[in-house]
């Protein structure tokens, strides 16, 4: 596994353009798994978009039986939000599951823990699907899938599964990943359970991830400032 390196428009109003020209870059360590598929993307203070890191192309772990079976973990620098997308194999059980410390860049001080299942993380159902052996999508193709989702108010609340415990089927316990965070996926759109036996629909899918806090960057302020940034390109 390789270690190096996502609600509306109607809720402008709440923020206005705030922070979107006096952004702040946080220091982030990750740790995320999923089933099957994900990679990591940052934006910088230019407001550039930029691929971190991805877990295994294929279904086997290296190491780990499987390649959700033990997490990646990865330190970037982002501005206020970072982007996840995820895939599945089209097969049995899909989810998203991590934990993702922010810290301010060149000290020890810790701004915040987000975990997946976190009410502010948004998703977006890009209907453009990978499967196995897939190359990750360039940065330039989730900025793409990130305005259009901001444009049509496409950010949607995820599904959230159980937490990850020895008891939380079909994966058990991922080891490293604190058993507070829960495993997500986008929610059904025909009533199935999207974890197991699971739905492809709409993959790949877009996962937006806050820096935690209140103000601006909380539940409403975050996508707005995505919304703000990419109008002005």
């Amino acid at each position: 596994m390789r270690r190096g390196s996502i609600i509306s428009a109607g809720l402008l109003a709440l923020t206005g353009a705030a922070g979107v020209a006096n952004a702040t870059v946080f220091e982030v360590n990750s740790r995320t798994t999923a089933d099957n598929y994900y990679a990591i993307y940052s934006r910088d203070s230019a407001d550039q978009l930029t691929f971190e890191s991805r877990n295994e192309t294929g279904r086997t772990g290296n190491p780990g039986n499987y390649n959700w079976s033990l997490p990646e973990d990865d330190t970037f620098l982002t501005e206020e939000f970072f982007y996840i997308a995820a895939w599945s194999d089209d097969a049995f059980a899909q989810g998203l599951l991590g934990q993702f410390t922010f810290r301010t860049p060149g000290s020890s001080s810790l701004v915040g823990t987000v975990l997946t299942g976190n009410p502010n993380i948004r998703v977006f159902r890009t209907n453009l699907d990978r499967d196995d052996n897939a190359v990750q999508p360039t940065a330039d193709e989730v900025e793409e899938q990130v305005a259009l989702a901001n444009s049509t108010s496409g950010w949607r609340n995820p599904s959230v599964y159980l937490p990850n415990l020895p008891t939380t089927a079909p994966w058990g316990e991922v080891p490293g990943i604190t058993q507070n965070a829960q495993w997500i996926w986008a929610n059904s759109l025909n009533g199935e359970n999207v974890f197991q036996p699971g739905t492809n629909a709409g993959e790949y899918l877009i996962f937006c991830i806050p820096v935690p806090g209140p103000g601006a960057l909380a539940l409403a302020g975050f996508g707005v400032i995505a919304l703000g940034r990419r109008s002005r390109k």
